[in-house]
């Protein structure tokens, strides 16, 4: 009897629109607020296409993570969305959830040479397209 399990595991992709941060008591980051590991949903897909065959393919157990590799916080996310949006993005910010974790992000180096994949697109990359989509599909489809 053969396992054959496959974990393809993806992180933070960019491109929803913030109204809340929540958090703001990480002592452990730079600004106080949560550090997550964004990736743009083109390099996700396309990641995911280089992994299917490759999935498909091998026995046993396997588990990937796709992922940028850079790490950003949530208000340096906002400042980029700012810029992206022309306009004032407006939030909040709440108490931090007992269940949060201060740092998100990935191991990534595994896929990347497996694969012979890598991420394209920067974070003001992310904002400008997330911007543009949500701007002609403002009903959210």
């Amino acid at each position: 009897m053969s396992i054959l399990v496959k974990i393809l595991r993806n992180f933070n992709l960019a491109g929803a629109q913030l109204s809340r941060v929540k958090g703001e008591e990480y002592s452990e980051t730079p600004n106080s607020t949560g550090v997550r590991d964004y990736i743009h949903v083109v390099d996700l897909a396309k990641g995911q296409l280089r992994a299917f065959p490759f999935l498909l393919s091998s026995n046993g157990i396997l588990t990937l993570n796709l992922s940028r590799g850079r790490y950003f916080s949530i208000l340096e996310m906002i400042s980029d969305l700012k810029r992206a949006f022309i306009h004032k993005v407006y939030y909040s910010i709440y108490k931090r959830r007992q269940e949060d974790n201060a740092q998100c992000y990935a191991y990534h180096n595994y896929a990347k040479p497996m694969l012979r994949w890598s991420t394209q697109f920067a974070i003001d990359r992310m904002c400008e397209d997330a911007w543009l989509w949500h701007s002609k599909n403002n009903q959210g489809f």
